[in-house]
This record gives structure tokens, C-alpha cells and sequence, in this order.
């Protein structure tokens, strides 16, 4: 008998070494319908899915939460029944917490020029929360979709969204993380910029406003959610010894190139936005480490700008160009017809 999605999902973690599939349990009830609610939501994207020619095949999707104590979100299959996004609840709650933090900064809150309620768990605070979070889902999601699981060698193998915390990468494993990134970015952005008109209720925006505003405001939340995730990592130090064998691009590097990859969409999609996000984004991370770090908060990532400015670290970027170009014309070549 086909067991059900939580069923399987709850031996497969249990499998992978986890305590299984959270039942949210003990929650607040509120707490708990939001997260039903939430998981719901992404559940019924993934059955109503529009099919790409070059998507790999994949069983049925289905997310749930972990139950563990890290925060981490995983892209596995158990290889007979489903795929699955798996994400912990202390990420869930991390992400909650930082865009309380930043739902509350002047600095933010004025560069957007929005008018935010004083209750922690403000609109500004629920637009951010849903922005990241989607972002993470769809990174996962992005890893199926690519053809990246079926390229581990081993069943058990899965991609998670966790801090380098050892040398087992390379620079394959690392365009895969930005080819996910840039796919989540692309399908991200189209929903929160083309549907916009579903958000501005959240943060009390003017419907009368030019739209170029609202493209703005809400680009610069996209932005800004992304730093505060990377943010939130200790930065790695960076050596041409070992920058190549990390299994995710060290956080300098992957903002400069998710930026890249939101720049291209802006370039198809909204073309006026382009140059704005050029010109603006730098200032839009340093205010997140700011939000986030305190005073100095932008100097985080300064070991890794100053080694990614040397004569190693331009080769480096390099590589990961010429590679991410080559990825690009390779990814679904062979699932194409014809």
C-alpha cells in the first residue's frame, strides 16, 4: 500500500538520520494553523506546477518540517514514492526572528519609506518571513528540478541549505547552488512583482502610487531578505587553498552572483529596474548587516570582499563564471526533445 506523503516523508528522515517529520506538536495553536497553512500553500504549488521541457522528472513533490535541532532545509528523494523539501523549524524560526529584527529598523522602514505598525509581528515582518521562506523552498525545489539529485552518487545524498562547515565540495557542487539560487530568484521575483497587488494590503501602500514605486519597494525587499539569510552565517575565510572545495560559494561571492541573476531578470522583465538595482543594492545589503550586526555590521563579509578583489580571488570568480555560462548551456540539454 502507497503510503502517504507524511508517512513517507517521516521514515525517510528517520532514515537519513533525523528524528523524522515534525507534527508541530506542543506549538501555540496559532502557530501551529500558520505553519499547516503555510505548508499547504507550498503543497498546492507543487501539484499545480507548470512542466518545463528541461525539468528533470521527479516523483510527486511534497514538503513538510523536520524534526531536528539545526536550522537547515533539504532537498532529498526516497527514490520510490516522492521527492521532498524538508525545512527544520529552528530555520523556520530564524527567519521569523531576523524579519522581526528587520521589520524594525528606522534605517529600512525609511529607506522604503513605509509606515510600519508597532506590533512585533507587523506586515512588514510577514512580507519579509514569506519572501525568504519561499526563496528557501524554492531553492530546494530548484535542486529537483535541475536534475541535481539524480547526479549524487550516493541514495542517501541530499543538498542542505547549511553553513561550510568543511571541505567537501568543489566547484560543480558550488554552480549548483547558484544555478539553484538563480532559479528560485527568477520564479520568485515574477510571482512577488507580477502579483504585487496581493501584498500591498500587508504594508499599507498607496494603490495610487506610480508603479516604478512598488517595483522598487518590493525589489528592495527581495534584496534585502537574501542578505539577511547570508547574513546570518559566520563568513567563511577564504584561501585559494580551499575556496574551491567549499560546498556552497562563500557568501561574498554567492551575493555577487545571485545580484547578477536578479539584475538579468530585472534586464528581461522590468528593464527600468536594472540600473536602479546596480546602483542601489550595495546600499541595501549594508543596511541589513547593519539591521542585523549593529554598527560595523557591513564589515562581516570584508575578508571575503578583500580576498575576492586579489589576484586569486578574480580567478575564482572567473571560474565560477566561465562554469556557471557552461552549466547554463548544458542544464537540461538532454532531456530536450529533439
Amino acid at each position: 500500500m502507497q503510503p502517504t506523503p507524511a508517512e513517507a516523508f517521516d521514515a525517510w528522515f528517520q532514515i537519513l538520520g533525523f528524528r523524522g517529520r515534525h507534527a508541530l506538536t506542543g506549538l501555540q495553536p496559532i502557530l501551529r494553523q500558520q505553519l499547516q497553512n503555510l505548508q499547504k500553500s507550498f503543497n498546492e504549488a507543487f501539484a499545480a506546477e507548470r512542466q518545463f521541457p528541461e525539468h528533470a522528472p521527479t516523483l510527486p513533490m511534497y514538503l513538510d518540517y523536520i524534526d531536528a535541532d539545526d536550522e537547515n532545509a533539504i532537498a532529498t528523494t526516497d527514490g520510490q514514492s516522492y521527492a521532498f523539501v524538508g525545512i527544520t523549524l529552528p530555520l523556520v524560526f530564524k527567519i521569523s526572528d531576523v524579519s522581526v529584527v528587520l521589520s524594525k529598523a528606522p534605517s529600512i522602514t525609511t529607506a522604503l519609506q513605509l509606515n510600519v505598525s508597532a506590533e512585533p509581528y507587523n506586515d512588514l515582518q510577514g512580507t519579509l518571513f514569506y519572501i525568504l521562506v519561499s526563496f528557501v523552498v524554492g531553492h530546494e525545489w530548484s535542486h529537483h528540478k535541475h536534475g541535481h539529485l539524480q547526479q549524487l552518487s550516493a541514495p542517501k545524498a541530499i543538498f542542505q541549505e547549511i553553513t561550510n562547515s568543511g571541505i567537501a565540495g568543489s566547484i560543480e557542487t558550488q554552480l549548483q547552488e547558484i544555478g539553484a539560487d538563480g532559479y528560485s530568484a527568477f520564479f520568485l521575483l515574477s510571482h512577488i512583482l507580477d502579483h504585487r497587488d496581493t501584498f500591498l494590503p500587508w504594508l499599507n501602500l498607496d494603490p495610487a502610487s506610480p508603479p516604478v514605486f512598488f517595483d522598487r519597494v518590493f525589489l528592495s525587499l527581495f534584496v534585502i531578505a537574501f542578505a539577511s539569510f547570508l547574513l546570518l552565517r559566520p563568513p567563511e575565510l577564504l584561501g585559494a587553498d580551499k575556496v574551491y572545495r567549499f560546498t556552497h560559494p562563500p557568501a561574498a561571492a554567492r551575493m555577487n552572483f545571485f545580484l547578477r541573476e536578479t539584475a538579468g531578470w530585472c534586464s528581461f522583465n522590468r528593464p527600468p529596474l536594472e540600473g536602479w538595482l546596480v546602483s542601489n543594492s550595495l546600499g541595501l545589503i549594508n543596511l541589513t548587516a547593519e539591521a542585523i550586526l549593529g554598527a560595523g555590521g557591513a564589515q562581516r563579509w570584508r575578508q571575503q570582499i578583500d580576498f575576492l578583489k586579489s589576484d586569486d580571488g578574480i580567478k575564482y570568480t572567473a571560474t565560477l563564471t566561465t562554469g556557471l555560462a557552461r552549466y547554463r548551456k548544458s542544464w537540461g540539454r538532454q532531456r530536450r526533445p529533439g
